[in-house]
């Protein structure tokens, strides 16, 4: 990590500074102070350490090293951005491993993972191109499983490079490609396997259909041991591996206690709806680096039953208020759309959220992946809203990357007057 007796700053005084700063501490490094660009911040003492603006901070030390904190990939790449506008060179930030140039967020970093192919991303509609993928055949062997994954690789570098260089390709207009920062080792940060669980709600959003799917067929032909064993093999793996599992619910999955058994020392990101209480599912995102997303997108009885189909939203509450009770890390998500843009479903859903006493519990405000238009303004100064209330009451809440740069702004500027 450091390598130099510079003074080390740390780059953003949020929530996840607190294990960051552990981590550098534990590796014998002292860092004199938080630089962050919030004006509300600057001043403040934070974690023992002041806080202070860039500009104060180049003024002071002139030449220094720089650690960055934030989680999120999206809010790394702006701090870069922002860092060496300044004239700060890029071999002084000194966890960032990237590369200038036009590259694509998932390319870069995300495999999806079905129980018939592997995709790029699971990018495809109007705005967005189909993602290219690699598919498998029935009664897939082990080794076949290793060959796909290698012509994925293939795949993903042929595109990388083309991209970079302007070469045509299929991804062409995307609205995900753009000039930014990215990693050099281009190992899987993000996974997620689309295993087909089964399902109890019917949200028309949801990208697999309704609740009606069936693993029969795809737990004869798949095997999740070996595809997670080829990976590792061709190294595309590392520590920081964030599995998420996804598409149904797993909790009711017979396959449930396998995948868990398969995945156990890698970080996990469970997608449930929280319709009940699973407790395999609550011991293992409870461990450190694990968590639980639970899309709920309503804050009224009503309008839940509406968008899942399900008269359960008082049942979900509970299940929630249960897994953060047993310490879960909990992201919950609320998808904008036309059915739940309101001041009572925004306001309730904050009401709920704010019942729950933890410190492990965020929201995040999300978008319709397979959206086909543009939120309107309404839908933009709620968002701002949820935003903005969220942060009064010391919710910690984040918007996630369904939306576009040119989105947040607007939101952020939004939500900054409604405060």
């Amino acid at each position: 990590m450091k390598n130099s007796s510079l003074p080390l700053i740390l780059y953003g005084a949020g929530q996840n500074a607190i294990k960051e700063l552990e981590l550098i501490r534990s590796n014998g490094m002292s860092p004199l102070c938080f630089c962050d660009s919030d004006a509300k911040k600057q001043g403040t003492i934070y974690l023992g350490l002041p806080v202070i603006s860039l500009e104060q901070t180049i003024k002071k030390y002139k030449d220094f090293e720089v650690y960055l904190t934030p989680s999120l990939t999206i809010i790394k790449r702006k701090i870069i951005d922002n860092l060496t506008k300044h004239g700060i060179k890029i071999e002084r930030i000194i966890n960032c491993e990237e590369e200038h140039y036009k590259g694509c967020r998932f390319l870069e970093s995300h495999m999806e993972a079905y129980t018939s192919k592997i995709a790029i991303c699971g990018v495809a509609n109007n705005e967005m191109n189909e993602s290219p993928f690699v598919t498998f055949q029935e009664n897939t062997h082990c080794a076949e499983i290793g060959a796909a994954i290698s012509q994925w690789v293939s795949l993903r570098d042929r595109l990388i490079y083309s991209i970079r260089n302007g070469i045509p390709t299929k991804c062409d207009g995307c609205c995900c490609i753009e000039d930014g920062w990215w990693a050099t080792d281009k190992k899987i940060k993000t996974l997620t396997l689309i295993a087909n669980f089964q399902c109890q709600l019917s949200c028309y959003y949801c990208g697999l259909g309704n609740g009606t799917l069936s693993v029969e067929k795809e737990s004869d032909i798949f095997d999740w041991k070996c595809f997670v064993e080829s990976l590792e093999k061709q190294n595309l793996l590392s520590d920081e591996t964030v599995f998420g599992l996804a598409g149904g619910e797993l909790t009711i999955d017979p396959r449930k206690d396998e995948l868990l058994d398969i995945l156990q020392k890698y970080k996990l990101a469970v997608f449930t709806n929280a319709v009940v209480f699973d407790e395999r599912t609550a011991e293992m995102t409870a461990r450190l680096g694990n968590w639980l997303i639970i899309s709920v997108d309503a804050g009224t009885a009503e309008t839940y039953k509406q968008l899942k189909g399900l008269d359960v939203f008082a049942e979900v509450w509970g299940n929630i208020k249960k897994y953060a009770e047993r310490g879960v890390t909990i992201n919950v998500k609320y998808i904008f759309l036309p059915e739940n843009s309101t001041e009572a479903d925004v306001d309730g859903f904050i009401k709920e959220v704010s019942k729950i006493v933890s410190n492990d519990i965020r929201i995040v405000i999300s978008s319709n992946f397979f959206r086909q238009s543009p939120h309107t303004k309404e839908q933009i100064r709620l968002i701002a809203r949820m935003y903005s209330f969220s942060n009064k009451k010391g919710i910690p809440v984040t918007i996630d990357s369904t939306y576009k740069a040119d989105e947040i702004e607007m939101i952020y500027k939004i939500a900054q007057a409604v405060s």
